[in-house]
């Protein structure tokens, strides 16, 4: 820098090989038209890890969506990639959930998950859902 000061490293704090944390799965409903006026439901399954550090915060995200090489998989992956690295930088995990919960694209519509009964978007529930595991629900 220009002005003489040093930038920082920041520091990753890295899980331990064996780790604490939960495996979720939901299946979200939605209407697929198939030919105008002829509409039929879409099942996609989801999969979620959610591991976190000894003391319970969150350290990482794996999400697996069964529509195997599709963009919404890999959207979904490249960001649990992004917060999963985030979070071991330090960076709070509200600061992701604030922006992914309400994005809207298919598939959206019912989920199998009581708690979280619709979602606009993969990304949608899986911000909730992770909102809801770490209390960080807004009141």
């Amino acid at each position: 820098m220009s002005d003489g000061m040093a930038l920082v490293e920041p520091s990753r704090y890295r899980l331990p090989g064996e780790r604490y944390g939960k495996n979720h799965h939901v299946v979200i409903t939605s209407v697929e038209e198939k030919e105008p006026g002829v509409n039929s439901l879409k099942r996609t399954d989801m999969y979620i890890t959610a591991n976190h550090y000894p003391d319970g915060s969150p350290a990482e995200v794996f999400c697996s969506i069964d529509q195997a090489g599709s963009r919404v998989g890999s959207l979904v992956d490249a960001w649990c990639t992004a917060v999963s690295v985030s979070l071991q930088y330090g960076i709070p995990l509200k600061t992701f959930t604030s922006k992914a919960r309400g994005t809207c694209y298919e598939p959206s519509g019912f989920t199998s998950n009581p708690k979280i009964p619709k979602a606009s978007s993969p990304l949608d529930y899986l911000a909730r859902w992770l909102e809801k595991l770490y209390g960080l629900e807004e009141a």
